[in-house]
């Protein structure tokens, strides 16, 4: 199944407890073909555990920000300023951009259900990339402050990375 086929098939239902986390185990599944679940209670948790968690390495290639924008299958991961506390976690669905994208959801504006709903970026933590896919594109500078940001971030974080692996290598010489 693909990403349409999966969001035309539960648009408007809901899926295992209502949940958000529900409705990524079930694209994990008929989507991205994932057979190994990764043991965690909150939606945050997708972002903030990926450093220990062995099954979402596995997985997932994890993204800041800084690093350029999600496409349409990335799950964006939100704090726990979110959802009561648990966070949140929405599959990019179409037109990401620096401001924001439209994601396939459930339990976010129609409690239990699952809805295609537009989203910004705030309190967004990063987001998760299947692994073998290719690397997120830079943000583009674009004409809104927040775009702006965004692309300066990402090329201070570009340039500082060239930076420091040419300072390590020009100290081994």
């Amino acid at each position: 199944m693909n990403l349409n086929t999966f969001v035309m098939t539960y648009n408007n239902t809901t899926v295992g407890d209502g949940e958000c986390v529900a409705l990524i185990k079930l694209y994990e599944d008929e989507v991205l073909g994932f057979t190994q679940y990764f043991g965690l209670p909150y939606a945050y948790q997708y972002f903030t555990s990926y450093p220990t968690n062995q099954g979402l390495q596995n997985h997932y290639d994890r993204y800041f920000f800084t690093d350029g924008l999600p496409a349409p299958g990335d799950i964006v991961v939100y704090d726990s300023n979110t959802g009561g506390g648990a966070g949140h976690v929405s599959i990019v669905y179409l037109n990401p951009t620096s401001s924001g994208f439209t994601g396939f959801d459930q339990n976010w504006s129609t409690p239990g259900k699952c809805h295609i709903e537009s989203h910004t970026y705030n309190h967004a933590l990063g987001f998760l990339r299947p692994k073998g896919s290719p690397g997120p594109e830079p943000p583009e500078p674009g004409t809104g402050e927040g775009s702006k940001n965004n692309y300066k971030k990402w090329l201070f974080s570009k340039r500082r990375t060239i930076y420091l692996s040419w300072h390590k290598l020009k100290n081994k010489i």
